[in-house]
């Protein structure tokens, strides 16, 4: 199944984003989403005017790196420090840092500096408070788990800045830049990870202040062009929730059940009908005189029969 695509127009010379149409300016009301655990593609259509013929050329020829992320947080990181040393050339599974405002995402990376200015970067993919710190737990940079052995030594309190990864991410791998000439880019962007899952836990979306952001830089990572669009996260009812529940245990019925089974009768049989469905059972009816008798119905070869017995 193709991936759902979103359409884009960005005019370079007023930094306005349209939709496929070239006519209606993107807003609130009308936004690119994404739910969790889905995937879909943005394609950006880089002019220079509002003129679907007067398409920007000038990445033409020119080395670059673009990438995506899709976040609402304008803070690049938070600084901490080291709660414990870190020798050179000794792996280390988890680092603590303390002096963190709030608590950080599920994953991204931790660049560390020696009082010298020598740093390094570590990347993570979970963190747990423990008091007023937070364990990281060391990873590569593809956030698979992994020790991390630096090739300095860092002393307690040596400053470490935890940038955190944002909800959705596509790096220049992720980005079709075939016709990057005529300023077309198809970014991939993927829902399945767990910064965004642990955001949008117990919301229903994302949307205050949140842009989905193109940027493209050159071979020497200077900046060249910034494209942002509003955007909209979707969270699900069912995340892998568990099947429904089993019917009650035993014989017994609920009283919405009973007033269903009943009504049932009472439209099959009539308002002042008796089924009796045990066929060693009868009814005892009485005549206006005070006798009495025992009425059975029985099978006999296909034919229903009546039985009546008197009973004196």
């Amino acid at each position: 199944m193709a991936k759902r695509r979103y359409i884009l127009y960005y005019d370079v010379s007023t930094r306005k984003v349209y939709d496929e149409t070239l006519e209606n300016e993107l807003g609130n009301n009308a936004i690119p989403y994404l739910a969790f655990k889905e995937e879909c593609e943005v394609e950006w259509h880089l002019l220079n005017s509002k003129d679907i013929a007067d398409v920007y050329v000038g990445f033409d020829g020119v080395t670059i790196s673009p990438s995506m992320a899709v976040d609402d947080s304008y803070a690049w990181y938070a600084a901490g420090t080291l709660t414990s040393g870190l020798t050179a050339a000794t792996p280390y599974s988890t680092v603590t840092v303390s002096g963190l405002e709030s608590a950080p995402r599920a994953a991204g990376k931790i660049v560390v500096y020696t009082a010298a200015g020598l740093y390094e970067t570590i990347y993570y993919n979970q963190a747990t408070a423990s008091g007023s710190n937070y364990v990281f737990r060391c990873s590569d940079s593809s956030y698979a788990t992994a020790d991390f052995t630096p090739a300095n030594t860092y002393a307690i309190g040596d400053t470490a800045r935890v940038h955190e990864s944002p909800y959705l991410k596509a790096a220049s791998a992720d980005i079709d830049q075939t016709d990057k000439a005529t300023g077309v880019f198809i970014v991939s962007l993927d829902g399945d990870n767990s910064v965004f899952e642990s955001a949008i836990q117990g919301r229903e979306s994302i949307s205050a202040g949140l842009y989905g952001e193109l940027k493209v830089l050159d071979g020497s990572a200077n900046l060249l062009l910034v494209a942002r669009v509003p955007f909209r996260l979707d969270g699900l009812l069912d995340n892998d929730s568990p099947d429904q529940a089993p019917s009650p245990a035993g014989d017994y019925y609920t009283k919405t059940e009973d007033d269903a089974l009943l009504a049932a009768k009472a439209d099959l049989l009539g308002g002042d009908d008796i089924e009796i469905t045990d066929a060693a059972k009868g009814i005892i009816l009485s005549t206006a005189g005070g006798r009495r008798a025992r009425v059975t119905l029985y099978d006999d070869a296909g034919t229903l029969s009546l039985n009546v017995t008197e009973i004196v």
